[in-house]
């Protein structure tokens, strides 16, 4: 039987973590959460241990002397996923199994934060869904399977769809290091784009923007608190 650790505190990735529950050769030993997720783990917590984590501590909760680390030597895991994860992971946790992160953008272009979200300001209209293989550069790892999707409608729309193609991609990948199959390919040679996290001053709107870009940004920010904080300059 085959293990693995999830790690994340986004209801997307937890929503992937739930659609591959029912595969027979792998089995979920362990999620890695933060103090203040607020999903509802109540059926994930039937089948696998959660331990929360407070990332504000001064000690990485990764690093080699924590008890995470201690629990993830003894699983001996044979992949760890981190969608949506916000925070570096040591080169100690990265060389024990491939770990992994499902991650949109046109690779390598779109790396980074927030890059649904930076791809819709920008007027993209698709983009590919990546597994990744984790290295201590952000969002440089080659990349294990891949798939097109569309970036067009509301911003949940495009979540839903990164959750179905999310769940399609993860049975992809653990079918394939399963079977000793699937080998991850480096990313094309060229000038990589690095997105930062989406700001408040993103949302704002400029009556000299476009309409494209206006409805650009109000659909990209639609799912925070920043969508009643657009700035109307006439």
């Amino acid at each position: 039987m085959n293990k693995y650790i999830w790690c994340s505190y986004r209801n997307w990735s937890f929503n992937i973590l739930e659609g591959i529950q029912d595969l027979k050769d792998w089995k979920l030993e362990l999620i890695i959460t933060t103090k203040d997720c607020l999903y509802d783990f109540s059926e994930l917590e039937k089948i696998t241990k959660i331990v929360r984590v407070n990332i504000r501590e001064k000690q990485k909760p990764f690093a080699r002397n924590t008890e995470v680390f201690k629990q993830i030597l003894e699983i001996k895991p044979d992949t760890i996923f981190y969608n949506g994860w916000s925070w570096f992971i040591p080169s100690d946790v990265l060389r024990l199994c491939p770990n992994v992160v499902l991650h949109p953008g046109k690779l390598p272009k779109d790396r980074g934060g927030s890059p649904i979200q930076n791809q819709i300001i920008n007027g993209e209209q698709w983009t590919y869904a990546n597994i990744v293989q984790m290295t201590e550069e952000l969002d440089s790892g080659p990349i294990y399977c891949k798939e097109i999707m569309s970036l067009k409608g509301e911003v949940d729309d495009v979540w839903a769809r990164m959750v179905t193609t999310g769940i399609k991609l993860t049975r992809e990948y653990l079918k394939g290091i399963s079977e000793g199959v699937l080998k991850p390919i480096p990313q094309p040679k060229e000038t990589p784009t690095a997105y930062k996290r989406v700001t408040k001053k993103q949302s704002q709107i400029d009556f000299d923007m476009s309409a494209e870009k206006i409805y650009n940004v109000v659909r990209a920010m639609n799912e925070t608190d920043t969508t009643r904080m657009c700035i109307l300059v006439i």
